[in-house]
C-alpha cells in the first residue's frame, strides 16, 4: 500500500515525520551505456533459426549490409534501407520486423519500435526476444502491468536471463507487489550478482515489505560505494525513518545536505525530525536554509506551517526569525496569507506580554475578516484574562457562529461563566459544546455545573 508522504499539521505539535518519497527509484544504469547490454542487443540482430522465424536468402543478404551499418552507428541509414526493402518486398519475415523494431529502439523511437515488435509477434507468436523488448519499452513508458505480462511471456519462451528477471522485479516493485519483486530480483542477482540495479531493487522490495532491517545493510553497501547518489541516501534515510530511528534518518539527511544534494523537501524533513526530537537549535538553520534557497525554495504554505509550530511551542525568537524570513522571501501574499501572519504575530505579542499590540493586531484581522475564528477566540481569551467579561462574551458569541471554532467557543465561554458563578448560563453553553464533541470528561464537568446550578 502506498504511503502518503505529506506532512499533516497538528497545530499543537508536529506529527510523526513522514517518508520523503514513495517513488520507486529509477534504474540507474542507462542500457546503452552498458557494455553487456549493447553486446547482447547487437547480437540480437542475428537469427536463432532453431526457435525463431527463418529468413530468405534475400533477407540474409540484407542483414549482411545492415549489421555493419548498425555497428558503425549509422542507424538512421539502416532504418531507411530496411524500410525501402520492406516496402518493395512481397512478403517480409517476422525477423525483419523485429530488426526494424531494434533499430527504432536503439534510436529511442519507442512507439515505432513497439509497432514493429507487435507485427513480429503477430507473424511469429513464440518470438521470445520480441516479447522481451516489448517488456523493456513498457518499463521505459511506466506501463508496469503491461511490462510484467510481456516479460513473463519472454521468460516462458526464451529461458532465464538476468535482464528479464531484473526488469520483472522492477515492474513488480512499481506494482507494489514486493514479494514477487523479491523473487524476481533474487533470480536476477543469481545470474548477474554485480548489477547495482538489481541490488538496489532488492533493497527497495525489502523496504516495501517493511523488512527494513534486512534492507539497510544492502543500502549502506550501495551508499558507501557511491556517496554522491542522492536516491540511495534518501532510501536509507527513509528506511530508518520507517523504523522510528529518527536521528539515524537525520544523519543521512545531513550527509545529503553536506554533499550539496539536499533540496527543500529533504531539508524540511530534516528540520521536522529535529523539531520532533526537541532539537530546536538544530532545526532552525535547516528550516531557514530551505526557505532561503534560490530556485528550490520551500513553498509558502510549508514555511507558514514551520512558523505556526514555533509559535505554538512558544519559541518566540525562533518564530519571529521565521516570520521575518517569510515576509522577506515570499512577497505579495494574498489577503488570507497576510491575515495568517497577523494572527501569528498577535500570539507572539501575547507571549511577550504586550496585550495592547496583540489587541491591535487581532482587531485588524477581524476588521478584514469578521469570521476569522482564531482571531475571535484569541481576542475573547485576551479580554477574559484582563477580567473584561462583557467584551470576552461578545467575541465568544461571534466565535460560536464560526464552524471551525464553534466547539471551543461554547466550551471556553461556558468555563468563563462558571468562573463568574453564572452556573445556569454556563451549563447551557457546556451542553452545546458536549453536543458538538461529547467526551467523558466534559460530561462529568457538565453534570457538576448542572448540580451547582440547581441548588
Amino acid at each position: 500500500m502506498k504511503r502518503s508522504f505529506i506532512f499533516i499539521l497538528v497545530v499543537s505539535c508536529l506529527s510523526t515525520p513522514s517518508l520523503l518519497t514513495a517513488e520507486v527509484l529509477p534504474l540507474q544504469e542507462n542500457m546503452w551505456e552498458s557494455e553487456t547490454f549493447r553486446k547482447r542487443f547487437l547480437a540480437s540482430y542475428g537469427v536463432k533459426a532453431e526457435i525463431e522465424p527463418s529468413i530468405t536468402s534475400d533477407e540474409k543478404e540484407l542483414f549482411e549490409v545492415l549489421i555493419p551499418l548498425v555497428q558503425e552507428d549509422q542507424v538512421d541509414q539502416a532504418i531507411t534501407l530496411l524500410n525501402e526493402y520492406m516496402a518493395s518486398a512481397e512478403e517480409v519475415s517476422a525477423a525483419l520486423d523485429f530488426t526494424l523494431g531494434n533499430l527504432h529502439f536503439q534510436e529511442n523511437h519507442l512507439d515505432e519500435a513497439a509497432n514493429a515488435y507487435a507485427t513480429a509477434i503477430r507473424k511469429f507468436p513464440t518470438f521470445s526476444r520480441a516479447y522481451e523488448n516489448m517488456g523493456r519499452i513498457a518499463v521505459m513508458k511506466g506501463n508496469f502491468e503491461e511490462s510484467r505480462s510481456y516479460l513473463i511471456q519472454a521468460l516462458e519462451l526464451g529461458g532465464p536471463q538476468s535482464g528479464i528477471y531484473g526488469l520483472l522485479g522492477f515492474s513488480y516493485l512499481n506494482l507494489e507487489k514486493p514479494s514477487s519483486s523479491l523473487v524476481a530480483y533474487d533470480a536476477a542477482s543469481l545470474l548477474d550478482p554485480s548489477n547495482k540495479d538489481w541490488q538496489l531493487g532488492r533493497a527497495q522490495a525489502l523496504v516495501q515489505s517493511q523488512r527494513n532491517e534486512e534492507a539497510i545493510p544492502l543500502l549502506k553497501e550501495l551508499v558507501n560505494e557511491d556517496l554522491s547518489n542522492r536516491n540511495l541516501i534518501l532510501s536509507i534515510s527513509n528506511a530508518y525513518l520507517d523504523m522510528g530511528e529518527y536521528l539515524k534518518s537525520a544523519a543521512y539527511l545531513e550527509l545529503l545536505n553536506r554533499s550539496g544534494l539536499a533540496n527543500s523537501s529533504s531539508l524540511l524533513l530534516l528540520g521536522d525530525i529535529y523539531m520532533n526530537e526537541g532539537l530546536y537549535g538544530l532545526a532552525l538553520p535547516v528550516y531557514k536554509q530551505a526557505m532561503d534557497t534560490e530556485g528550490d525554495r520551500l513553498s509558502r504554505s510549508s514555511a507558514m506551517r514551520v512558523a505556526k509550530v514555533y509559535v505554538e511551542r512558544q519559541l518566540v525568537p525562533e518564530a519571529k526569525s521565521v516570520i521575518a524570513l517569510i515576509e522577506g522571501n515570499y512577497p505579495d501574499p494574498d489577503s488570507s496569507a497576510v491575515l495568517e501572519l497577523l494572527n501569528l504575530k498577535s500570539r507572539i505579542a501575547l507571549y511577550e506580554g504586550d496585550a495592547p499590540e496583540a489587541r491591535n493586531l487581532l482587531e485588524q484581522i477581524i476588521k478584514e475578516d469578521p469570521m476569522n475564528g482564531d482571531a475571535l477566540m484569541t481576542l475573547a481569551t485576551l479580554f477574559q484574562d484582563e477580567g473584561d467579561i462583557e467584551s470576552a462574551e461578545f467575541y465568544y458569541v461571534r466565535g460560536q457562529a464560526v464552524s471551525s471554532v464553534r466547539f471551543r467557543a461554547f466550551l471556553q465561554h461556558g468555563r468563563m461563566l462558571v468562573g463568574a458563578q453564572r452556573y445556569a448560563e454556563a451549563a447551557n453553553l457546556l451542553s452545546r459544546a458536549y453536543d458538538l464533541n461529547p467526551s467523558d470528561n466534559l460530561e462529568k464537568y457538565l453534570e457538576a455545573v448542572k448540580s451547582v446550578a440547581s441548588r
